[in-house]
C-alpha cells in the first residue's frame, strides 16, 4: 500500500525560499509517479516578516502540470484552529499518515499537545527538517528552531515515529551566522543550471514563475506561454541550498546508497536544544546521517560529494518525469 503524505510548508509567493517550491515539486512529482498518494499539502499562515502569502497557486500550477487533484490549504492564524485542522486530518485520513514538516512545527507541536493518542494510532511519522544534528556551543539555533523552540521539542518528543532531518551538521558562533554542512546535516548545494534545463519545459516555468516573482494573476496560463530562455540561464547561475530531499525519497521507498536513519534517544530542552545518544534499533525516534561523508568543505553552501551527487540525480530523474 502507498504512504500516505501530507505535506506542511511554508511556501510563498513571492517566496520566502525557492526550496519550498522544489520540495513541492518532488512530492508531487513522486504522488504521479505512484511511489506514495500525497493527500493534502497544508501551507503555514504568513508570518509578518514573509512579503507574500501563501503560494496556492504553486499547487494548483503542479496539479495541472501532473494531471492531480490534490488538496490544499492555508493553515488557520489562529493556533487553537491550526491544532483542529491536523487533528481533522489524521482523523480523516484513510490510512496511517506521513507528515514531512519544512516549515513551523507551531501547528502539529499543538496537535500533539491536544490529542497525544491520536499521533500513536494514526501516525506513521513525522518528519521533520529543522535544527542541528551536533549542537556547538555558542552557536544559535537553526531558523524554524528560532520561530518557535518548544514548539519544535515538543514535535521531535512526539508519541510516534519521529525521523528528525537535521537541516545543518552544526552551527558556529561568531560575527556572521555559519552554517555547516556535515554527516549529521541534510544540506546540500547545486546550481540550478544543473537541474532545471533538464526538466520539461511545464516543470521549467513553475519554476521560473516563482524564481522571477511574477505578477501574472495568470498564473496556470504562464504554462502555456514559451519558456523565458533568458531567465532560465540568468537563474540557472544561482546557487540554491535544499534540505528536504531525503525525507521525500525515504518516505516513498526509494533506494540511496549515501544517507540513513539511525536510532537515536533524544534530549530536549524547552529553549529548543536538543541533544541525542545512539539507542536500540527498536526506538521510535532517528537522526538523518550521511554514510562515509565525503565533502571536501563543511560551509553549507559546498558543492561537493557523493550525497549531493546523489541527491542531484534523483531529483533529475524524478521531476524529469512529471
Amino acid at each position: 500500500m502507498k504512504p500516505y503524505l501530507v505535506h506542511i510548508t511554508d511556501i510563498f509567493h513571492p517566496h520566502g525560499d525557492p526550496d519550498d517550491h522544489f520540495d513541492l515539486a518532488l512530492a508531487f512529482a513522486l504522488h504521479k509517479l505512484g511511489y506514495l498518494e500525497l493527500g493534502r499539502v497544508i501551507c503555514d499562515y504568513p508570518p509578518e516578516h514573509r512579503v507574500g502569502d501563501p503560494a496556492l497557486c504553486a499547487v494548483a500550477q503542479l496539479n495541472e502540470i501532473t494531471g492531480s487533484d490534490v488538496r490544499a490549504c492555508v493553515s488557520p492564524s489562529d493556533p487553537d484552529r491550526q491544532a483542529q485542522l491536523v487533528l481533522s486530518v489524521l482523523q480523516e485520513a484513510p490510512r496511517p499518515v506521513n507528515f514531512t514538516v519544512v516549515g513551523s512545527t507551531e501547528h502539529i507541536a499543538e496537535a500533539i499537545r491536544k490529542e497525544p493518542e491520536l499521533f500513536a494510532e494514526k501516525c506513521a511519522g513525522i518528519w521533520l527538517a529543522a535544527g542541528s544534528g551536533i549542537e556547538t556551543p555558542g552557536g544559535i539555533l537553526e531558523y524554524n528552531v528560532r520561530l518557535h523552540p518548544t514548539a519544535y521539542t515538543t514535535t521531535l518528543s512526539a508519541p510516534c515515529p519521529v525521523y528528525w532531518t537535521p537541516c545543518y551538521h552544526t552551527i558556529v558562533p561568531g560575527e556572521n551566522l555559519f552554517e555547516k554542512g556535515g554527516e549529521y546535516g541534510s544540506v546540500f548545494c547545486l546550481e540550478q543550471r544543473e537541474i532545471l534545463p533538464l526538466l520539461p519545459p511545464a516543470v521549467q516555468k513553475y519554476f521560473l514563475y516563482m524564481l522571477t516573482r511574477s505578477e501574472d494573476p495568470k498564473y496556470l496560463r504562464y504554462l502555456n506561454l514559451p519558456v523565458d530562455t533568458e531567465a532560465l540561464a540568468f537563474f540557472g547561475d544561482k546557487p540554491r541550498r535544499l534540505w528536504s530531499t531525503p525525507m521525500l525519497l525515504s518516505i516513498a521507498g526509494i533506494a540511496c546508497e549515501t544517507y540513513e536513519y539511525l536510532p537515536v534517544k533524544l534530549e530536549c530542552s524547552e529553549g529548543g536544544h536538543v541533544s541525542w545518544t545512539a539507542a536500540d534499533s527498536d526506538s521510535d525516534k532517528q537522526i538523518f546521517h550521511i554514510k562515509n561523508c565525503d565533502r571536501q568543505g563543511d560551509d553549507s553552501f559546498d558543492m561537493t560529494g557523493s550525497y549531493r551527487e546523489e541527491m542531484i540525480g534523483k531529483l533529475i530523474e524524478i521531476c524529469g518525469k512529471m
